[in-house]
């Protein structure tokens, strides 16, 4: 995954600015997860704000491009995730891996969150996970 293989940069890189808007898309997720909400765009945002500090718009542009086409290929807005609260506590435990400044335990929990991603469209298409 582009990600896992690009993180050990943004945690080098990361500053204080960029945790914070990270933390603050991943408590905004826990708030509409806790009312049941969907958070599609909170989930890209993160995304986004996790490579910013690297000030490359080639790596942008792929990301949004990404997001793009797995919305429309898998529905993935539109998903019922059974566990909101779980995929926000996994983008919470990325900002804290970055701000911790370890980039294993940063491509851990990335690798986890896109296996929970997975598990959801499976979920949602009625196949074992």
């Amino acid at each position: 995954m582009l990600e896992t293989g690009l993180i050990h940069r943004t945690v080098e890189m990361i500053g204080p600015d960029d945790l914070a808007a990270l933390r603050d898309v991943a408590e905004r997720m826990r708030q509409r997860a806790e009312q049941g909400e969907a958070f599609a765009e909170e989930d890209q945002q993160f995304h986004q704000l996790l490579f910013r500090c690297q000030n490359n718009k080639m790596l942008s542009a792929l990301i949004d491009i990404f997001w793009s086409a797995f919305y429309k290929a898998s529905g993935f807005a539109n998903l019922t995730n059974p566990t909101p609260l779980d995929t926000r506590r996994d983008h919470h435990e990325i900002v804290e891996a970055v701000a911790a400044k370890d980039v294993e335990a940063t491509r851990r929990r990335l690798a986890e969150h896109y296996s929970g991603i997975q598990r959801v469209i499976a979920a949602n298409r009625g196949e074992e996970p």
